[in-house]
């Protein structure tokens, strides 16, 4: 199934390429919505800065704080050392590449700032950062069921403190618990020699577009 923000960013690509220009395109997503589009226009500009992000960044206009913190940038190429610089300057959360083989910016550096579990089809497909390697290695010794998702909840007690204790540390208010692994013994149908449990205090949560946490905020009743 093909990524219709990915597209957008392909889209402006192609918009570049016809104008002339380097076809690399991008889109800025908030809450589910592009809200800036840009292709690089170095040669139609005669500009040294306008890659494709800074470009997409420029015509989103200035937004909150807290809307990077909850935003998703596509590329269809990995952001150069300029281009990663904005992005953590100003806090965007998630980059989502078209591709790195024809050009690779400073991605793991980029990942070593932060750290980002990807889910798709029931498991978790990809975890960036020092501790996500070391969960994506303990998960994947055991298999390919290891890192299929065993438990996801969301906390719900505004009493519940943080003690390093999972059963505690689970029920803070605005945070998501989510377990990888083995699922046979609470009611699941999986079966392997792993069962590891995550807490992020602050997340950002959405099911099917729809948000559910954000920055550790419920935004439903």
């Amino acid at each position: 199934m093909s990524d219709p923000f990915l597209e957008a960013a392909i889209d402006e690509a192609r918009l570049g390429e016809r104008e002339g220009g380097i076809p690399i395109g991008s889109v800025l997503v908030v809450d589910g919505r592009i809200v800036g589009r840009g292709h690089n226009r170095r040669v139609q500009r005669g500009s040294a800065v306008l890659h494709a992000e800074m470009d997409c960044l420029e015509n989103a206009g200035r937004l909150r704080g807290s809307e990077y913190a909850q935003s998703t940038l596509y590329s269809t190429l990995s952001p150069c050392d300029m281009c990663s610089g904005a992005v953590l300057l100003y806090g965007i959360r998630r980059v989502v590449i078209g591709e790195n083989t024809t050009f690779r910016g400073p991605e793991d550096y980029v990942r070593s700032r932060g750290v980002e579990l990807t889910i798709a089809d029931g498991a978790l497909v990809d975890a960036t950062g020092e501790m996500g390697e070391e969960l994506m290695r303990q998960l994947t010794s055991a298999g390919p069921n290891g890192t299929r998702v065993a438990e996801l909840g969301i906390g719900t007690n505004e009493k519940a403190i943080l003690t390093g204790e999972l059963l505690e540390d689970e029920k803070i208010l605005g945070t998501c618990h989510v377990a990888f692994g083995a699922s046979a013994a609470i009611g699941g149908t999986i079966q392997v020699p792993v069962h590891l449990d995550c807490v992020v205090l602050k997340p950002d949560v959405s099911v099917d577009g729809e948000p559910l946490v954000r920055g550790g905020e419920l935004v439903v009743g």
